[in-house]
C-alpha cells in the first residue's frame, strides 16, 4: 500500500497504527502534511488516508473466522496432540514455574512475566497458528488452584482474564492444571469478541489439565 503512493516507513506512518484503534483520516492527513510527504500530483492526502484505512479494514477478521481456536492449532503445540493420556489425575501437581518454563521453551522464549495477582499475562511471545506468525499472550494457573478454574480464581481482583486481553497480542490463551469452567471460557470469548468489534484480529484458546499434561509429557517424572 505504501509503495503504491511512493511512501516508505521512513515517513513514520507506521507509528500511527501502533494503537489498537485505527487513526482517523484527519490524523493521517495532518501527518502527511506535517512531514511534507511528496505525493504524485494527481493524489491528495485525503485519498491516501482513506485508501490506507480501507486496506486495514479489509484485513480485519470476518465474522466467519472462528473466535476460538484449539490449542493444537498452534504449530509449536501440535506435535503433542496425540500423546496418550491414560491414568491422568487432575489437578496436575506441577509447579507453575515448570509449566511456564516448558511453554516458553516451546515458543522459543527465554523470559516471562513475573507471577503476581495483578499481572497482565504470564507469557507474551510469538507463536505460529496454522503457519501464520502471531503474537500470543497466555495466562497460566498451576496447582495453587487445585480445582476447576472459576472467575474468582483469576487473580487477586478476579480480572486476570480481562487483563490478559489488554496485551498487544492476537492469540489469547488461558491455561490451567485442572478443568476450566464455562464461566471463564465465556469471559475470554466475550473479551476477544469485543476486540474484534473494534477491528482487531483476535482469537482465544484454552489449555486444560489434560492438554497441559500432553505439553509437559517429555518432562521426567510426569
Amino acid at each position: 500500500m505504501l509503495r503504491r503512493f511512493r511512501l516508505t516507513d521512513d515517513d513514520g506512518l507506521s507509528a500511527l497504527f501502533l494503537s489498537r484503534k485505527l487513526p482517523t483520516p484527519e490524523l493521517i492527513v495532518r501527518h502527511l502534511r506535517k512531514c511534507a510527504v511528496l505525493l504524485p500530483p494527481s493524489i491528495t492526502p485525503e485519498f491516501v488516508a482513506e485508501s490506507i484505512l480501507a486496506t486495514f479494514r479489509e484485513a480485519t477478521p470476518t465474522p466467519t473466522e472462528p473466535l476460538e481456536i484449539s490449542c493444537w492449532d498452534i504449530d509449536q503445540f501440535r506435535p503433542f496432540k496425540d500423546v496418550v493420556t491414560r491414568d491422568v489425575t487432575l489437578p496436575l501437581i506441577v509447579p507453575e514455574r515448570v509449566i511456564k518454563e516448558r511453554l516458553n521453551a516451546l515458543l522459543g522464549e527465554c523470559e516471562s512475566a513475573g507471577d503476581w495477582g495483578g499481572e497482565d499475562n504470564d507469557i507474551f511471545a510469538t507463536c505460529s497458528v496454522n503457519g501464520r506468525e502471531l503474537p500470543i499472550a497466555m495466562m497460566l494457573k498451576g496447582p495453587s488452584v487445585p480445582r476447576p478454574m472459576r472467575i474468582k480464581d483469576t487473580g487477586a481482583n478476579s480480572d486476570q482474564v480481562l487483563r490478559v486481553t489488554e496485551a498487544p497480542a492476537a492469540v489469547f490463551v488461558v491455561q490451567h492444571v485442572h478443568k476450566i469452567t464455562e464461566a471463564v471460557r465465556r469471559q475470554l470469548r466475550m473479551n476477544v469478541e469485543a476486540l474484534r468489534s473494534r477491528g482487531v484480529e483476535a482469537y482465544c484458546a484454552f489449555i486444560d489439565g489434560v492438554q497441559t499434561y500432553k505439553l509437559l509429557s517429555v518432562l521426567p517424572g510426569l
